[in-house]
């Protein structure tokens, strides 16, 4: 546990990409004593934090819910679609299935850094289908 530090930071009303950055910042910190990465924050529990290592970041499925769909009212379960779960990633070909209001992705290889509370963004070639808020890997 990170303890109440990061308690203090969420009263000073910061949102959760500053507090993340700011964890980010101290688990480089930790990192040289101990080999951890953050896999994410779930902000409806409150303050929790998830650590694990380097193994813990690679998944091969997700979902992602608070959906924001762009080209597509709904999809065919199984499109086939490039998904980027960060800003600078290339992207991972994977398959997406609506499924109750979230979608379920697939990846067909491991994707590095799946963690709640990110974003993730389906493409069709240079299209934009939709995205969302991760909500876990599964």
């Amino acid at each position: 546990m990170l303890g109440h530090p990061l308690h203090e930071e969420c009263d000073r009303g910061r949102d959760l990409v500053e507090i993340r950055a700011l964890l980010q910042r101290r688990l480089v910190a930790i990192k040289r004593t101990v080999d951890l990465d953050l896999q994410g924050m779930q902000p409806a529990r409150g303050t929790a934090v998830m650590l694990g290592d380097e193994a813990d970041l690679e998944q091969n499925e997700m979902t992602v819910g608070k959906l924001n769909m762009i080209k597509y009212d709904t999809v065919t379960p199984g499109m086939e679609a490039i998904t980027k779960i960060r800003y600078k990633d290339k992207g991972s070909l994977s398959n997406i299935y609506p499924e109750n209001g979230q979608m379920k992705v697939r990846f067909y290889e491991n994707a590095k850094g799946i963690a709640p509370g990110q974003s993730a963004v389906f493409y069709e070639g240079e299209d934009v289908i939709g995205g969302g808020i991760i909500v876990g890997s599964l």
